[in-house]
C-alpha cells in the first residue's frame, strides 16, 4: 500500500506544482496585457505624452507586482501623432521573475510580450 502511494503521489505532486507554476505565469501574462491596453488607452488620448503613458503603465505594473519590464511605443513620440493614426504599445517582461518553483518542470519563454493598439483621438 505504501509503495503504491509513493508511486502515485510523487508524479501527482510534480503535476500539481507544475500546474500552479504555469498558472501563475498565465496570470502575470494577463496582467501585462492589461498594462499594455492601459498604456495604449492613455496614448490614444488627445493630450497624451510619453510621460503620461509611462505613468499609466508603471501604475498598472506596480499593482500587478511586476518590477522589471521595458515598454516601447510605436511611433516613438506619442504627442506628435496625428488624429486617427494608430498607436502601438508593447511591453516586454523577463519571465524569470514569475517562477514560483525554481525548477525546470515547466518550460517557459525567456520573456513575456504583450501589445495593444489604438487610434489617436482628436480634440
Amino acid at each position: 500500500m505504501a509503495i503504491e502511494f509513493a508511486l502515485v503521489v510523487i508524479p501527482l505532486l510534480i503535476l500539481i506544482f507544475g500546474l500552479i507554476d504555469y498558472g501563475w505565469v498565465f496570470v502575470k501574462a494577463q496582467q501585462i496585457t492589461q498594462a499594455a491596453r492601459t498604456g495604449a488607452r492613455a496614448a490614444a488620448l488627445a493630450d497624451a505624452t510619453n510621460a503620461s503613458v509611462e505613468n499609466a503603465i508603471n501604475t498598472w505594473m506596480a499593482v500587478a507586482g511586476i518590477e522589471t519590464f521595458t515598454w516601447d511605443p510605436t511611433p516613438d513620440d506619442i504627442a506628435g501623432i496625428p488624429t486617427g493614426d494608430p498607436i502601438k504599445i508593447e511591453i516586454f517582461v523577463p519571465s524569470s521573475q514569475f517562477v514560483l518553483i525554481n525548477t525546470s518542470i515547466v518550460p517557459l519563454p525567456t520573456q513575456i510580450h504583450a501589445a495593444a493598439s489604438m487610434a489617436k483621438e482628436g480634440p
